[in-house]
């Protein structure tokens, strides 16, 4: 027998035979559904309980599943006054995930399902989401899929968990799953504000991808814990962030191929001693666009600004930043350090073939005068801090975008270059055009500074010292 249900509820009171068929026809949960003789636990999902006894409804269906299945709805809206309405969407898309359930040892196809979509629409979501290792939560794209974040009080730490399982009870809030299993994955949609001191993602296991992501005007993007690794961010945009967009900590983690738009803050790397991070390495930014506009920076305690600041802390090692562009297209007067060296101890940072054009304050900048950054006696000068291959351009890359001028127009120009205050540093095969005087590097404080730099800039006098501590070199190579 074939019967049809217009609604979930029409479904759950069907009475049917075994092996009898009802097709579901309610736009977002809809789909076909047999009859099955036995007991299990449903999922109201794939899985529904039936009204005749010893049977339920089970879906049938191939590959992906849907969150809508499991009640999610795309009615998430923001009116002009800021006021988010719409049916929290968080805890169906846990259901999809399992988000409670015990994580399988062997088999993690047997309970939880690898894929599940987020269909075109709009999702409120105002509870945290859980992603389980090995699963993918996936859109339909930037315009197609977005995720509108709740302003309700969100206890937990954040909206979205990677590789974590949710307490069945609430009460000690979330745990990680166990390191087996694969990576878990969010691509292709956006997400659209959030509340304050809340970022979107939290990560604290080995192993997540995230790509194709549009984060829009949120507190912060993602935040890794101290444990995080073999994290790979790539393809996303974060358009308005309040605050930084990706914190980092822990080891080997990729950002590459992202856009970074009318920012506060970018990314920031943490090192041991902060918080609860013990230190970080093997971190690389690849391929990144970092653009500036002039309302950033301007509320009070907004000056502490960059595009990547690495620190405070120590031990933080092997940090590439490589084929980046750092611009302002209408920039603010207030000045911000485009990379900031705030950590007590670096040892393998590298920044390579970026161009930095039109920005306002310095292009790099070493500003830790807690303590002497030299390495210990037994690293060797491969080790410190190389700056090679990098154009600095203080004017704008379009007609289009203003000057960094303080006041606009006035030709007091804001874009310096690269100040030192302690460490080991190499600077190699460098431009400097448009520069704020006196010169385009400069030392300063009263710590040692070791500097390698090219016979070219150093010939050209484009090095000012005024550092004053006797231990300081110049080394021309």
């Amino acid at each position: 027998m074939i019967y049809t249900a217009s609604t979930i509820s029409a479904l759950l009171s069907q009475v049917a035979n075994p092996g009898d068929v009802c097709i579901l026809t309610d736009k977002y949960r809809g789909g076909m559904f047999f009859l099955v003789s036995g007991t299990i636990t449903t999922d109201g999902g794939i899985t529904a309980p039936s009204a005749t006894t010893g049977t339920y409804w089970n879906r049938l269906f191939q590959g992906e599943i849907e969150a809508s299945w499991y009640g999610a709805l795309p009615d998430g809206n923001v009116s002009g006054t800021g006021t988010v309405t719409g049916t929290d969407s968080g805890p169906y898309i846990n259901a999809a995930t399992k988000a409670t359930e015990v994580y399988p040892a062997n088999n993690l196809f047997a309970t939880l399902k690898r894929k599940i979509k987020l269909n075109n629409g709009d999702y409120l979501i105002n509870s945290p989401i859980y992603i389980r290792k090995g699963q993918h939560l996936q859109g339909e794209g930037f315009g197609a899929t977005i995720l509108v974040g709740g302003y309700s009080s969100l206890t937990e730490k954040t909206h979205i968990l990677m590789g974590m399982k949710l307490e069945a009870n609430n009460t000690t809030g979330a745990i990680d799953d166990p390191s087996n299993g694969l990576s878990p994955e969010l691509s292709a949609f956006a997400f659209l504000g959030t509340q304050a001191n809340r970022p979107i993602v939290y990560t604290n296991i080995q192993g997540c991808n995230i790509h194709d992501i549009w984060f829009l005007n949120v507190w912060q993007g993602i935040v890794c814990g101290k444990d995080a690794g073999d994290l790979f961010v790539h393809s996303c945009t974060w358009d308005q962030p309040s605050q930084e967009s990706i914190i980092i900590g822990g080891f080997n983690i990729l950002v590459s191929n992202c856009i970074f738009y009318r920012l506060v803050y970018g990314i920031l790397i943490k090192g041991g001693g902060v918080e609860n991070y013990i230190g970080t390495t093997d971190i690389q930014i690849s391929n990144c666009k970092f653009e500036f506009n002039r309302q950033v920076g301007q509320l009070p305690g907004y000056e502490d600004r960059y595009a990547i600041k690495i620190g405070p802390g120590d031990r933080i090692s092997n940090v590439l930043i490589s084929n980046c562009i750092f611009t302002y297209y209408a920039p603010n007067p207030a000045q911000l350090s485009v990379i900031r060296i705030n950590a007590h101890n670096v040892i393998g940072l590298k920044i390579t073939n970026c161009m930095f054009n039109n920005w306002s304050g310095w292009a790099i900048a070493d500003d830790n005068l807690e303590a002497d950054r030299q390495p210990p006696f037994f690293f060797p000068t491969s080790y410190g801090t190389f700056i090679e291959n990098c154009n600095f351009d203080g004017s704008p890359t379009s007609g289009q975008y203003i000057k960094a001028e303080n006041p606009v127009g006035s030709g007091n120009n804001l874009s310096k270059g690269i100040v030192l205050k302690s460490g080991l540093y190499h600077i190699y095969n460098c431009t400097f055009r448009n520069i704020a005087g006196p010169k385009p590097i400069v030392l300063i404080g009263d710590k040692v500074i070791t500097l390698y730099i090219s016979a070219y800039i150093v010939n050209q006098g484009l090095i000012q010292n005024n550092n004053t501590n006797t231990g300081t070199q110049i080394i021309s190579v």
